[in-house]
């Protein structure tokens, strides 16, 4: 700041006597200690100011100072922070990706052993199906011969009924059907017997 003139600094001319220097000096003894110490404190306030400007000003550097340092640690903080996160999320989306591969292989896998299983119990199961159609045809051939066996035909039926009637009728009937089938068998060739 400039620099005032102490009132009782000597003035830089002399005063001329009975003149305005006579005013000075009235003033000068009448005003100068007031003057004097209004000086003084404004020095006081001008230093006081000074210090208290200086004072701000370093609390100001240091407050920024420490704000800057707390600004860099948060964002380095955030930095890791944001790092660590991408790796994570790197690690699992590898890991969701084996997880997926493998999750595949396991279902491809599995549908081929179920088909494996399906195709071979579809083949047993035909199989099963061939020898019971096997099984029952066979039982039902084997049903048919016996009911064939077992059924007279009309030829049976019709000798059956012969020989019931030659038996009602007597031996003397059936001596004669004898020859007489005889003869038509073999038409005739043989003479009789007595």
């Amino acid at each position: 700041m400039a620099s005032r003139s102490k009132p009782d600094e000597a003035p830089a001319s002399a005063p001329e006597p009975g003149s305005a220097g006579n005013i000075n000096q009235i003033r000068d003894i009448l005003i100068g200690p007031f003057q004097r110490d209004q000086a003084a404190r404004f020095d006081r306030l001008e230093q006081a100011l000074e210090r208290v400007a200086r004072e701000s000003e370093d609390r100001t550097a240091r407050a920024q100072e420490k704000l800057q340092k707390g600004i860099e640690a948060a964002v380095a903080g955030l930095q890791a922070r944001v790092a660590d996160l991408t790796k994570r999320l790197e690690q699992l989306d590898e890991t969701t990706r084996r997880n997926a591969s493998q999750l595949a292989g396991d279902i491809e896998r599995e549908i081929r052993e179920v088909q494996t299983r399906l195709a071979s119990e579809i083949q047993e199961s035909d199989r099963a199906t061939d020898a019971r159609i096997t099984a029952q045809r066979a039982e039902l051939d084997a049903a048919l011969a016996t009911l064939r066996d077992e059924k007279t035909s009309r030829h049976d039926l019709g000798d059956y009924l012969t020989e019931i009637g030659l038996r009602l009728k007597g031996a003397a009937a059936l001596a004669e059907l004898d020859a007489s089938l005889e003869n038509a068998l073999h038409g005739g060739k043989q003479s009789k017997q007595p």
